[in-house]
């Protein structure tokens, strides 16, 4: 399974790409980047979130990395398709 290019499909039709990183198995942590960032943002180093049992899944914000762009996308919306 590849953990850093995985994608859902929203409602909408829209696409929402996400990776994850540290422990398959760990504690779940919603990670959102910053602007003109990605899902990519964790990858230099997991070591803590292994050590830790973490399991660290990070969002691409809608038109960044391969999520689709939301036309109509405003902060609330991005809270609506993270969940």
């Amino acid at each position: 399974m590849n953990r850093i290019n995985q994608q859902i499909i929203l409602k909408d039709g829209r696409k929402l790409g996400f990776a994850e990183y540290g422990a398959a198995n760990g504690f779940p942590i919603i990670y959102c980047h910053g602007s003109q960032s990605s899902r990519l943002e964790m990858r230099y180093d997991p070591t803590f979130a292994i050590e830790n049992n973490l399991r660290i899944i990070t969002i691409d914000r809608p038109g960044h990395g391969i999520s689709d762009f939301n036309p109509n996308g405003t902060i609330l919306e991005f809270a609506r398709d993270a969940k």
